[in-house]
Order: C-alpha cells, then structure tokens, then sequence
C-alpha cells in the first residue's frame, strides 16, 4: 500500500518554539458504477497528527529533528468491490489507530543525514511529487514492490536510512528495515517485533535533484528482503528483490508562481518466479493552473500497469497479462485548508482475472489540513 498522498500545507503554529504540527483529515467516497466483483461504495477515511521538533530551535544541540504522526483509519476498502490489485485508494486500509511514523534524524556538517526509528520506506525511496496529487496506490510506490509487504502506509518498521550528498544535486541513500512490519497476526495498533524468520530489508537509491528553476529528478534504486514468505504456489522463500527506475520534471513553470505543466514516470521490476506481479510501469502528468481563476487548482491523467510475472502464469494458466489503471483527478483547492478532488479510474482486467469486467470507478476525496 503506497503512502497517503499529501498536499503541501501551512504548519500550525503550536505555541513551542520549533515545534510543527499539522491536523489532517481525508475521506475518499467511492463507487464501483460497472465490473469488478460487484457494484457498491466505499468510503475509507484517515485522521492524522503529524508533528516535528528542531533540537536546535529549543535550545538543545544542532542538526536534529524528531518527528513523528499518529493515524487513525476507518472504513471499507473499494479494491474489495472492484477487484483490482493496485488499490484504488492510497488511504484504504485495516481499521485502527496506529503510531505510523516516529524517528529521529540528525545532519551532520558534512551534509550526511542520518535517521533512525518507525519510518515510511516510500517516504525516502521509490517517491515522486507530480505523482502525490493521484489517488490510486500504485502512483505512490509501484505495485511490484508493495506487494512484498514492505514497511509503508499504514504499518512501518524500525529502521535505520543514511543520506548522503555527492555534489549539489545528487546524492545515495540506503536503509535497513525489519523486513516485516508490525505483527502479521494482529494488524490492528502499533507493534514492533523482531521474530525469526523477520530478516532485514535493504534498500539503495542513487538519484539525481535539480530543485533551482524547473524542477526535475531522476533516480534508480535496488532492493532485497530476507523475510520468509509463501509465494503464490505455497513455496516457502526466503529472499525477495527488485529494483525500480523513476523521473520527474517541470515541463513549463511559471516564474512568479506554482502554475505550469509537470510529469513522470515509474518503472519497476521482482522476481518474476515468487511474485504475482512481475513488471511494474506508471506514467503520468499535472497541469496546476489549468484555469486561470484557479491557479492552485491540480488537472492529472496518469496510467499505471502491473505485469503478471511469468512464474505466475504458468502457475495459474488463463490469468490476464496485465492489470492497467487509468486516472482522471481534478484537485480544488478551495481553501489553504481544504481540498476537493473528484476522480475516475478505469481498471483494464481488475486483478488479472478473466471472469471480471473493467471496472469503472468515480470517487471524491475531500481533505483537510490544518
């Protein structure tokens, strides 16, 4: 499951000195109108509390933020209704209140940054901006790695990432996680274990930022889990791996504001004889601005594709080649608080199974930030 998408928003001034907090709250109401397993609602929702504090801005020692949010999630996942593999909505998930991220990171003067503690794998890797504005899963952290239950939305692990600057605008990153979050038994509540069979997963990005002007970012990144697991024909495994390539950039920005045409593109690649989905591409664009009354106002199209694995097919003969999503979203900004952002999905062979139609999604998340 990919991290819940985020819009940039004015931090709450708390009354300490260096201490951010921002309040939010998203609700997705969503509907099945054709295909998929069966026709209905859904409405997932997430309240959340997200705060960091500057060592430095409270009289303690330099070069140290902690941060941590807590989330409380509620409600029906519409991928029980549509069939679909790649979540149709990036805030859907078991219903709980959950200490979702909790860590500290220092900066050293060199420019190394160091953070330990509970943390989102795609909130350093895999991560794209011009992708936050869609709601389905897969724009957030392709479906070829999220299906290896790595520590994201909703449930993380402890873990330890290093930053590193090459040169103004490029940098390596790595991290080592407890290769399962949570408790797999107990999906509801915070729990931090270390069982055997756990093993550890490292993950490398290397990637290339130009901030200045027109914004723009390419990377590469590799991972690998040694955490048991069955795989789709009952194997046990002991290993898993992939490695993905993403890129994004400002195609036209305008030099007195935030309005312009931006895009990107992901692609991904695992074990083809252990995964269900081998392949993973997105492709998408956003126009902020497209009305000139509405400057702050989001246009986006993006389609995902997930690739059934090879092993997969030949393990289930019949099954689709591909799941592929396509994404209309409109995001109002009606308020520096408050967004509306009506969305359709259409979802070409939902789970890659032949007895489901297309499916055909309209949803409107309403999200606020405070």
């Amino acid at each position: 499951m990919a991290l819940v998408a985020t819009r940039d928003v004015p931090a709450f001034e708390s009354g300490i000195h260096g201490l951010e907090l921002t309040v939010s709250a998203t609700t997705d109401f969503i509907g099945i109108v054709a295909g998929g397993l069966e026709r209905g609602t859904a409405t997932p929702a997430a309240l959340g509390i997200t705060a960091e504090i500057s060592t430095a801005d409270v009289g303690a020692w330099q070069g140290g933020v902690f941060g941590t949010s807590i989330f409380g999630v509620t409600g029906t996942d519409p991928s029980l209704l549509s069939g679909d593999i790649q979540d149709a909505s990036n805030i859907a998930f078991i219903g709980s209140v959950r200490v979702y991220e909790a860590w500290y990171e220092h900066s050293f003067d060199s420019g190394v940054q160091v953070l330990t503690g509970l943390r989102d794998v795609n909130s350093d890797f895999y991560s794209l901006e011009h992708a936050d504005t869609f709601m389905n899963g897969s724009f957030g952290i392709g479906q070829e790695i999220a299906q290896d239950n790595l520590p994201t939305w909703a449930i993380t692990s402890p873990g330890v990432r290093i930053r590193i600057p090459l040169s103004a605008e490029t940098y390596v990153q790595t991290a080592v996680f407890d290769g399962i979050p949570g408790d797999p038994t107990n999906p509801y509540g915070t729990h931090v274990r270390f069982d055997r069979g756990d093993g550890i997963l490292t993950i490398f990005e290397t990637g290339w930022v130009r901030p200045e002007a027109r914004y723009a970012k390419v990377a590469a990144g590799s991972w690998h889990n040694t955490a048991e697991f069955e795989d789709f024909a009952n194997r046990t495994r002991d290993s898993d791996w992939g490695a993905y390539l993403v890129a994004e950039a400002d195609f036209v920005r305008a030099a007195h504001g935030g309005e312009g045409l931006g895009g990107f593109i992901q692609f991904g690649y695992s074990a083809e004889d252990r995964n269900p989905v081998g392949y993973y591409a997105g492709v998408g664009a956003e126009w902020t601005g497209v009305l000139r009354a509405r400057p702050d106002d989001v246009l986006g199209f993006a389609v995902a594709h997930a690739r059934t694995a090879a092993g997969y097919l030949d393990a289930f003969p019949g099954t689709e080649r591909a799941e592929t999503v396509m994404e209309l979203t409109y995001l109002m900004s009606l308020r520096p608080w408050l967004i509306l952002q009506p969305d359709i999905q259409y979802v070409f062979d939902p789970g890659v199974n032949p007895n489901l139609d297309d499916a055909i999604i309209l949803g409107l998340r309403v999200g606020l930030s405070f």
